[in-house]
């Protein structure tokens, strides 16, 4: 039986961010809320590493094919974690070299906001909802069971919480995320509050 490849077969994509102290920060972003936005973008994060696969190929069939390449389109949604989703758009291209060796690059948008309306916008805890863009870079190379790959989350995005009368009332409008990630764990900022794994 034929199965696709898998280049994170072997390695478990999850990342868990512990939230440390916290750098001067203008906003109101608790830790747990950066503990829930960090949440949902490295969620999403795994679903596009999914995608760096020669997904029209099967691994049968690479074994016979010496060397090649491909683009994968990404456009997924991720669920966040009370309601709405991030919508993750762009494309990750690769070569390989043998059934067992390649690299891979892309630029993908994570759209976090629904820009027609609020119906669809990221919540990450009750009432906290995230509004803007930030964008991954996603670079790496695999020989075997062997991975190596460089992720960087990087924007700014507002943050809101739902009013009274439902409207959204702003908590802060230029929290900016910058988030690093390797196969040795993740290092970062988010709203100013140091987080790492």
């Amino acid at each position: 039986m034929k199965k696709n490849l898998s280049l994170f077969c072997a390695v478990s994509a999850v990342f868990i961010l512990s939230c440390g102290g916290s750098s001067s920060s203008s906003s109101d972003v608790s830790t747990d809320d950066v503990s829930a936005i960090s949440t949902a973008l490295t969620g999403t994060l795994n679903d596009c590493m999914s995608e760096t696969t020669p997904s029209t190929l099967e691994a049968d069939d690479l074994v016979v094919i010496d060397g090649g390449s491909f683009t994968n389109a990404v456009n997924l949604e991720h669920s966040c974690p009370v309601d709405g989703h991030i919508t993750a758009s762009g494309n990750i291209s690769g070569t390989w070299t043998d059934s067992y060796s390649g690299s891979y690059s892309s630029m993908i948008t994570f759209q976090v906001s629904d820009p027609t309306n609020n119906l669809n916008d990221c919540e990450v805890r009750s009432g906290i909802i995230l509004d803007g863009t930030i964008y991954l870079t996603l670079n790496g190379s695999y020989s075997g069971a062997s991975n190596t790959y460089l992720a960087t989350i990087i924007g700014t995005v507002g943050i809101n919480r739902r009013g009274e009368t439902g409207g959204l009332v702003m908590v802060a409008s230029d929290c900016y995320i910058s988030l690093r990630f390797t196969e040795s764990g993740a290092s970062g900022s988010i709203c100013g509050h140091d987080v790492s794994s």
